[in-house]
């Protein structure tokens, strides 16, 4: 009788784990989105930033064209009327091979090159490029400029976005650690639910719940923190940029309440318990 008894236990303790397990997984639901998103958005963000340093090393290479640019009301321009010269095909041509020929270009810009530049450069640079005739000394030097200051914003994003995959990782750790302990204390069958054992429950939800609003406010600060760090060509603010494809701009927060709702409810039953028993 003692070895036949031992089985229906034992699968009992196998399926409250399974369900433990389950549980958490569904109160984490935006967070392992969140870190892929921002895994992918790390991936681009550096392919982009090695592509605009290429593209400034690439024309910093190129020998402007040997002409004198005409005047305008006594400005220089960038491109004067002259046949069009092999070295502003050339950057043309690098411009489309180096940050064009990323991988992602068509599914998240899908642009000319005109357009494309336009957007990542001053405007009068691309259509000089674009429009112009002639490589001249004064666009190579604005093209090597803003192209090097395009990769140092993508360098600045990049940690920024280091940051924001650290900061997943913490709250994958603190609300798996705390949906852990709800399940523990869910899977404690009524008849061993002594007073001792409703009385330290109470106390370790307190901490929990403790835990859950460190959590709230430091990923606040993150978010307050990161106001200034803004995606690609000066979109949004960091989270509503990286995370417009989720139904949440804010998956901790979200996660977070998820796992306070619960911790909630395992309260209300500990609570329930101790009142019978007083």
């Amino acid at each position: 009788m003692g070895c036949a008894g031992t089985e229906p236990l034992a699968e009992l303790l196998l399926v409250l784990s399974v369900i433990a397990g389950l549980a958490v997984i569904a109160a984490l639901s935006y967070i392992p989105v969140a870190r892929e998103v921002c895994t992918e958005e790390r991936r681009r963000t550096r392919t982009e930033r090695d592509a605009f340093a290429g593209f400034a090393g690439r024309i910093a290479s190129i020998e402007e064209a040997n002409t004198t640019p005409s005047r305008v009301d006594g400005g220089t321009l960038l491109a004067q009327s002259a046949p069009d010269d092999g070295a502003l095909r050339e950057v043309r041509r690098a411009y489309q091979e180096t940050v064009m020929g990323v991988d992602h270009f068509a599914e998240e810009y899908d642009e000319s090159l005109a357009e494309h530049m336009a957007a990542e450069f001053d405007e009068s640079l691309a259509v000089a490029v674009c429009g112009g005739q002639t490589f001249s000394p004064q666009m190579r030097r604005a093209l090597v400029q803003q192209g090097t200051e395009a990769r140092d914003r993508r360098s600045l994003l990049l940690r920024a976005l280091d940051r924001e995959l650290e900061s997943l990782s913490t709250a994958t750790e603190t609300l798996t650690e705390v949906e852990e302990s709800l399940s523990e204390i869910e899977s404690r069958p009524q008849i061993e639910r002594s007073f001792e054992w409703l009385s330290s429950s109470w106390d370790r939800l307190r901490a929990l719940r403790a835990e859950c609003s460190s959590l709230v406010e430091w990923r606040q600060e993150a978010i307050h923190s990161e106001t200034l760090a803004r995606g690609p060509r000066g979109r949004s603010s960091l989270h509503s940029y990286l995370y417009q494809s989720l139904p949440v701009n804010h998956p901790v927060l979200a996660d977070t309440a998820t796992t306070l709702d619960r911790l909630e409810r395992v309260e209300r039953g500990v609570v329930d318990g101790l009142t019978r028993r007083v």
